[in-house]
């Protein structure tokens, strides 16, 4: 099934019962099973199922021996991807696939996704992003009320090296989430070249256990730092073989100095009366715990902490005192 836009109305898809793609993949002659281009205003609902019977279809590719094998309908599974759309609401549903669950692509902007379990699968993807000259922004995603169970990835952005487009990604929230035994998280992986700014990103209240030790990676470009990223209140416990609690990985860190700002926002927030420092110092640690942060605070080059601290506070904290503090540990 295929649309293309532009449409001047909203588009509603309502498929009741279980969508079943032929036992025999070579029987669909094209790529994709349902495609949508050029939409804006798309509703998808329904108590339905879609099953691929991937169970049946991927015995049939033996690409791995055989150099001459024949291409089979969908060879990538993502089970929901966008590129070029707008005002996207996805909700109440489940998704297991043998990719991403959802994948989203340049020119996608105003996307809702809302009480999802996802998995199996490769998680809520952004990108790849920055292979073609033509490309556009990714703008207006919010991922709230999500259950990753046993996904390779959770959240993630993803970036071509030496990019052929410079793409802004923004205004990203990702809200209540829930991680059940997830390989990776939290992935934002840039690579060092890469033309593509993140800005405005925020991660709230993102909870449960990962199987790596590093569950939150963030690595932004060089050319292109981060910009205005927030991590609240992220608690994340490694679950696996490795040994040791979970960590963090943020290898930018002269050019990635907003993570540590956000933190220093939420120490302003506390610090506006004279009683305020000892609850800053300890919401600082508990936030810095979970994702291992003021140690790279402290030793990050060029950076001098406390007096960035001092320009967003007020002049009567304890300053020796506060600092002390946050060192005990």
């Amino acid at each position: 099934m295929s649309s293309l836009g532009p449409c001047a109305n909203q588009i509603e898809f309502v498929i009741d019962g279980t969508l079943l793609a032929p036992s025999n993949p070579r029987a669909i002659k094209k790529d994709t099973w349902i495609h949508s281009r050029y939409i804006s205003n798309l509703i998808i609902s329904g108590a339905d199922t879609h099953d691929g019977q991937g169970k049946v279809s991927w015995p049939l590719n033996d690409c791995h021996k055989n150099p001459s094998c024949p291409k089979l309908a969908s060879p990538n599974t993502d089970w929901l991807k966008f590129r070029f759309c707008s005002n996207i609401n996805i909700s109440k549903t489940h998704i297991g696939t043998g990719d991403d669950c959802i994948g989203i692509l340049s020119g996608t902007t105003n996307m809702d996704i809302s009480n999802v379990n996802c998995g199996p699968g490769h998680g809520i993807s952004v990108g790849s992003l920055g292979k073609n000259k033509e490309e556009k922004n990714v703008n207006g995603l919010i991922v709230r009320d999500i259950v990753f169970n046993g996904t390779s990835d959770g959240i993630g952005i993803k970036t071509w090296e030496s990019s052929a487009s410079k793409i802004l990604v923004s205004n990203f929230v990702y809200e209540n989430i829930q991680m059940i035994n997830v390989g990776n998280p939290i992935n934002m992986d840039q690579k060092e070249t890469a033309h593509v700014q993140i800005q405005d990103l925020k991660l709230k209240n993102i909870y449960g256990t990962s199987t790596n030790k590093v569950a939150v990676n963030l690595q932004c470009s060089k050319s292109f730092p981060c910009k205005k990223v927030e991590l609240i209140d992220i608690n994340l416990e490694h679950k696996g073989v490795e040994a040791g609690p979970s960590t963090a990985v943020n290898k930018e860190k002269k050019e990635t100095k907003e993570h540590y700002r956000s933190i220093l926002r939420l120490v302003k927030e506390q610090t506006q009366h004279e009683s305020g420092w000892n609850e800053a110092s300890n919401k600082v640690k508990s936030i810095s715990s979970q994702i291992d942060l003021l140690d790279v605070i402290i030793k990050a080059e060029n950076f001098d902490f406390v007096a960035e601290l001092e320009k967003l506070t007020a002049e009567h904290i304890d300053w020796p005192k506060l600092r002390e503090s946050w060192m005990d540990d």
